[in-house]
């Protein structure tokens, strides 16, 4: 294929049907240095062993703050709550206006996302963002963390509104699917027995991408962190359906661990927000739609899709449904206060 004619998501199959295929007694870094060598000559001699080895290293942070959530989850708290104490703890130090205003800034970058999404995932319904407040005054410890818990809500909508574009693409695929069962089969004991490789594949694959230019919405010197993230978001949401096709778990059971997997990506980006270090790829739904998608050409039949998708689909809605309506009753009821105390 032309250079001019890839684009992120041939990349990452490109990725995916070489590592499937590959010699198994080759240790994987090994394996993965010399794809990336193969794909970016131009980088200077040794960089992709560095590379490697640091998008191994944000690949195991994304998974061990996902095994908090799991774990907090366990212990009986929500999606929400934990995104919420632990951004908290990443604004520590910082003056309440100051947090206040990055939070907007995430919130207004997510929104424009989930918008984008929802918009695509369904043409025929008109999705519209309720303006943020930017000149909110009188930040506090509450406001912050009412903030908070709607961006949460944002983040687990994020990641089922793009795994709901994602199978609606694939289900609509044009022409036979032909995926060779060793490939499936090989990719499934791969994401069962290695899923820190496959993200890192997959992380490997978008770094090309980025290096080459292949999406405008890609820069070229994107954050290996917030590439990471986006695979894991990809590898998480992909898994979590290979296992609801294979009837391991129901496809609620799926929509929850995909909404996991969003809310995880989004709490450790807006943490390095509070950092002062934004994430270069301000609307990545859509980017995160050609990762998943990526993986699940590799992966089970459209029946399947079509069958998953109406699950996604009315998981998305209500989820965005449930969070408008937050937004409406916390509007009235500021209106209600505000005329009893000035009316």
């Amino acid at each position: 294929m032309a250079e001019n004619e890839r684009n992120l998501k041939s990349v990452v199959g490109s990725f995916v049907e070489a590592y499937v295929g590959r010699d198994r007694e080759t240790d994987f870094s090994l394996w993965l240095e010399d794809r990336l060598r193969q794909e970016m000559p131009e980088l200077p001699e040794g960089s992709e062993r560095k590379l490697v080895q640091e998008i191994a290293a944000a690949v195991a942070d994304y998974d061990r703050s996902l095994a908090e959530l799991n774990a907090a989850m366990d212990a009986g708290i929500s999606k929400e709550e934990w995104f919420a104490e632990q951004m908290e703890q990443g604004c520590v130090g910082l003056e309440d206006g100051e947090a206040g205003q990055r939070l907007l800034e995430i919130e207004q970058e997510l929104t424009a996302s989930d918008v984008q999404l929802m918009q695509e995932m369904d043409g025929t319904q008109q999705y519209e963002a309720e303006e943020a407040d930017a000149a909110q005054a009188g930040w506090n410890r509450y406001s912050i963390k009412q903030e908070l818990g709607d961006i949460g809500k944002k983040a687990c909508l994020a990641g089922l509104a793009v795994s709901a574009n994602a199978v609606r693409y694939r289900a609509e695929a044009d022409g036979e699917i032909a995926i060779r069962d060793a490939v499936r089969e090989a990719l499934r004991e791969d994401m069962v027995t290695a899923p820190q490789e496959v993200k890192a594949v997959v992380a490997g694959a978008v770094k090309v991408a980025a290096e080459k230019k292949l999406e405008a919405s890609l820069p070229f010197d994107t954050a290996i962190e917030d590439i990471a993230d986006m695979a894991g978001v990809a590898v998480e949401g992909a898994e979590a359906l290979f296992d609801a096709a294979s009837g391991e778990i129901s496809a609620l059971e799926a929509v929850d661990r995909i909404g996991r997997a969003g809310v995880v990506s989004a709490c450790r980006i807006g943490k390095r927000a509070f950092q002062g270090r934004l994430a270069r790829v301000p609307v990545a739904g859509p980017l995160l739609v050609d990762l998943f998608g990526g993986l699940l050409e590799h992966m089970e039949s459209p029946v399947f899709y079509e069958n998953v998708y109406t699950v996604v689909h009315d998981a998305a809605v209500a989820t965005w449904e449930g969070i408008m309506d937050f937004g409406r009753r916390t509007a009235q009821k500021a209106a209600n206060i505000a005329a009893m105390l000035f009316g």
